[in-house]
């Protein structure tokens, strides 16, 4: 987590970067999305606009960056708002991105829409979470769909006591989905990849880290997936069975993300879509979701 290292350590003086030869936490950082994103300082350069020799500059704290170049930098490195803002910080600026609740006013609409998406995503299970998989906002047929298989909030009691509803725990947890998922150890290596991938991509993210290692410590956790599997690609299409009672679920994980987003907030906010993969799967949402009032106009 790149921020993680340098944004504790800003309140040193570019006078005392000098006299101890340090390169600037601007500097640094800079090269280590560079490096996180395998380009060379020509490539980045020609993207962003600008010359190798600026930005060996730049790197080595004997030039210092424009705002307009920050931002330049960073939307070339393609990092996250939440890292842009952190690149900002580093070179001496205020954030530009910024970071709010979906309950905010400015996003009320924001957030009526996501409702309504999901609504409209049904007799299909869908649900929203954010950057450290904490669910936001779901259906109705996701929660029915979930409780066809445990007690929902007697398990989230149970395995979050005193934090948000997390996705990630509700799937690894012993007592969680893991006994009802017929191929449990396809999805949730692809998901604890995906997870740790997320991590690694330089997001600031120390609650995710926390959740990574409070699920690797579950029992029955197999030894190997200690490590992450970084050479194997991320599925196209990720399958997920699900049986009970005699009862077999198939659907395929479908991901959404806001396009061109502006606050930190909804970059870092996923859709998540359980897709009918036969015709007994989609009787079955259906008559889940027959069971749900209609929505108020």
């Amino acid at each position: 987590m790149i921020a993680n290292d340098y944004i504790r350590g800003m309140k040193q003086t570019t006078a005392t970067e000098a006299s101890t030869g340090e390169t600037p936490p601007f500097g640094r950082m800079l090269k280590d999305w560079r490096k996180l994103r395998h380009a060379s300082q020509l490539g980045l350069a020609m993207t962003a606009g600008t010359t190798q020799r600026h930005l060996s500059f730049l790197e080595s704290g004997r030039a210092r960056p424009s705002r307009e170049m920050v931002l330049r930098l960073g939307s070339a490195l393609d990092a996250p708002l939440r890292e842009q803002n952190s690149l900002l910080m580093a070179a001496g600026y205020a954030p530009v991105f910024r970071e709010r609740q979906l309950s905010d006013p400015e996003l009320r609409e924001v957030f009526d829409g996501l409702k309504l998406m999901l609504h409209q995503f049904e007799p299909c299970p869908a649900i929203a979470v954010d950057h450290c998989w904490n669910l936001i906002l779901s259906n109705e047929v996701a929660m029915r769909f979930f409780g066809e298989f445990v007690h929902i909030d007697e398990i989230w009691h149970r395995i979050s006591p005193d934090q948000p509803r997390n996705i990630l725990r509700l799937m690894f947890h012993p007592e969680g989905l893991r006994p009802y998922m017929r191929n449990w150890e396809t999805v949730a290596r692809t998901t604890l990849d995906r997870a740790r991938r997320e991590l690694a991509g330089a997001i600031e993210n120390d609650e995710l880290a926390a959740i990574i290692g409070e699920i690797s410590s579950y029992e029955l956790f197999p030894t190997g997936w200690q490590l992450p599997d970084w050479e194997k690609p991320a599925p196209p299409v990720l399958p997920i069975e699900f049986e009970k009672d005699g009862v077999k679920l198939s659907f395929y994980n479908l991901i959404a993300t806001f396009g061109t987003p502006q606050d930190v907030t909804l970059q870092e906010l996923y859709v998540e879509t359980f897709m009918p993969v036969d015709q007994a799967t989609q009787d079955y949402v259906e008559k889940l979701a027959s069971k749900v009032p209609v929505a108020a106009a």
